[in-house]
């Protein structure tokens, strides 16, 4: 039989590295794990910085308004 889902209690995690293993897993009667018993289901892991974009020297010079054209002489109006 293949559950629909799996519970899983993530309250006990607190700290950095903590982690829920299949062994700690509550599987329903008639249901065989194939994983090992000491597979991570769930860990806690420190956020990652994220790098800020570096913006290629192409893509600045590109960005730049066209400069107008001027023209000497008066328009008719």
């Amino acid at each position: 039989d293949l559950p629909h889902n799996i519970e899983v209690d993530i309250s006990t995690l607190t700290e950095i590295d903590d982690k829920i293993l299949v062994s700690d897993l509550i599987i329903p009667k008639g249901v065989k794990i194939d994983t090992p018993v000491n597979e991570v289901v769930v860990i806690v892991a420190k956020e990652r910085e994220e790098e800020p974009e570096e913006v290629a020297p192409e893509a600045e010079s590109a960005e730049v308004a066209p400069e107008a054209e001027v023209s000497a002489e008066p328009e008719d109006k």
